[in-house]
């Protein structure tokens, strides 16, 4: 017979880090524990900040029940924030060519068949369908135009998600607020140092002499401070860039709901459309020669030549192989660094907080449950990796020597196994902790000219009469809901009408 369950022994809980990281993981949890856990956040002092990019996105996947998840609205207007239905690449294919990776479904199978492989077995017959022609998030993106999906299947809306694209300085002061009208306590003075056997931490003192004992501490500082020197794993291999200038420059308007990802001569520059801005990140590698075309791209996104960035940044991507160990737990960017292509680094905190949350054990030093954090919090981080990899692997940039090396490079393991497969029968495989849809992998293997060497042979036995039919119903209902969408920009303005109405309606309420 089993013991019975006690409620967790997390009673203290120390957070060192700053900025959205430390305070979305306080809040989440707070949210969850209540006021039996105790909870304090240190400031790191001096290092570079862990908020680096100025702005992110959340994608669908991440968990509803984390902060402010469960009012979407609220989150939105706290952080200036806007809808994004995928991300558009720029000169990664080809230095003139463009495509779309959307979030959400593409097409429609025809009973068994996948409705990529229809899409080859039409272009072996000269006909040039493009995968995005039959995403209503693609479409709805090329229109500026957006509505939230339902989750009834009879509707083409139930095949759209969608990311949310945030100022991370806003949403760092919102969460705060939270945390802190939870209960969480900010410590008096910045982090000193640790006292620590081994893998276990005993306390943490802060500057000005203060000392935090915890049942569990949690680091969220860049460079890790408090969890040390545990095993990194370098992935410049494979994500080359290791500098980024960062800026926030007027928007266009009305803002696109979709993020731009263009590459210049030495790495690429990301667009983040924002209420009242664009945050713009433009990675590059210092070796290549990359600051002058960083700066150049940054300039061209700014529209100004003489523009200067606010901030140029190190950057260095890969993961801690333990994440967890002992009763430190690093998350963020003590645990690692990604580049931000699809998937961006407050998504993957998210998820790590999730799985925390779900694996928080009645003990806090308890060896199984720390093996199967890392399990997990690995394999999603290297699924994450080998998409962005196969982006390097497989660009189109003929005589630039950055681009030219980058395809080069053998791909992880992982990433070979995928690519293999779907150049053999166009088979996508996902594996657990997958953060992205199977149509983002189809997606990028088509568009960058990963293309499988045969379709399914159930294919062959329909006409190509039927399968041109099958496409344009499929593009004809798209169409006809497109058309039923409003702006993006009045959807927002809507939204924030609405706020102002809650907003109001609670100050008439408190008098």
């Amino acid at each position: 017979m089993s013991a019975p369950a006690t409620a967790p022994a997390a009673r203290r809980i120390v957070i060192l880090g700053d900025g959205v990281a430390a305070w979305m993981t306080a809040a989440a949890l707070a949210d969850a524990l209540g006021p039996s856990c105790r909870i304090f956040v240190v400031d790191p002092g001096s290092g570079p900040p862990a908020d680096f990019a100025g702005a992110d996105t959340l994608l669908p996947l991440a968990a509803a029940r984390l902060p402010f998840r469960r009012d979407e609205d609220r989150l939105l207007s706290s952080a200036r924030g806007t809808f994004g239905w995928g991300v558009a690449f720029a000169g990664w294919a080809a230095p003139d060519r463009a495509w779309f990776l959307p979030f959400g479904s593409i097409g429609a199978n025809l009973g068994p068949l996948p409705f990529h492989h229809i899409v080859l077995r039409l272009r072996s017959e000269g006909r040039t369908p493009r995968l995005a022609d039959y995403s209503l998030p693609a479409l709805a993106a090329q229109a500026g135009r957006f509505a939230r999906p339902v989750t009834d299947a009879r509707s083409v809306l139930s095949t759209c998600a969608y990311a949310l694209h945030l100022d991370l300085a806003s949403l760092a002061a919102a969460l705060r607020a939270r945390a802190e009208g939870a209960g969480v306590e900010q410590a008096p003075a910045p982090f000193g140092s640790a006292e620590r056997t081994g893998a276990v931490v005993a306390a943490v003192r802060t500057a000005d002499g203060t000392r935090l004992t915890a049942d569990l501490f949690l680091d969220l500082s860049a460079g890790a401070r408090l969890a040390g020197d545990g095993e990194w794993e370098d992935w410049s291999a494979w994500l080359p860039c290791d500098r980024a200038l960062v800026a926030r420059v007027p928007r266009p308007a009305p803002p696109p709901p979709y993020g731009l990802a263009e590459a210049h001569a030495a790495g690429w520059t990301r667009q983040l459309p924002l209420a009242d801005a664009t945050a713009v990140v433009s990675c590059y590698r210092a070796d290549a020669g990359g600051e002058a075309a960083a700066l150049a791209s940054l300039r061209r996104a700014a529209g100004s030549a003489s523009f200067e960035p606010d901030a140029d940044v190190p950057l260095a991507f890969g993961r801690r192989r333990e994440a967890w160990r002992g009763n430190c737990v690093a998350l963020g960017p003590a645990a690692t660094l990604v580049d931000p292509l699809v998937v961006s680094n407050l998504h993957l905190l998210q998820t790590a907080l999730a799985r925390l949350l779900e694996l928080l054990p009645a003990e806090a030093q308890s060896p199984a449950t720390a093996r199967e954090y890392n399990r997990r919090t690995a394999a999603e981080l290297d699924n994450v990796r080998d998409h962005a990899a196969a982006l390097y692997l497989t660009n189109g940039r003929r005589g630039e020597p950055f681009w030219d090396e980058c395809r080069t490079r053998k791909p992880p393991a992982s990433l070979d196994y995928r690519m293999r497969l779907f150049t053999g029968r166009g088979k996508v495989v996902l594996y657990d902790e997958e953060p992205l849809e199977e149509a983002a992998w189809t997606s990028l293997f088509d568009e960058q000219g990963i293309r499988p060497a045969r379709w399914h042979p159930m294919v062959d036995g329909l006409p190509a009469v039927e399968l041109d039919a099958h496409l344009a119903r499929v593009r004809a209902i798209m169409i006809e809901e497109l058309k039923r969408m409003p702006f993006h920009a009045d959807y927002l303005a809507r939204l924030g009408a609405a706020g102002e109405q809650r907003a109001g309606a609670s100050r008439e309420v408190t008098r």
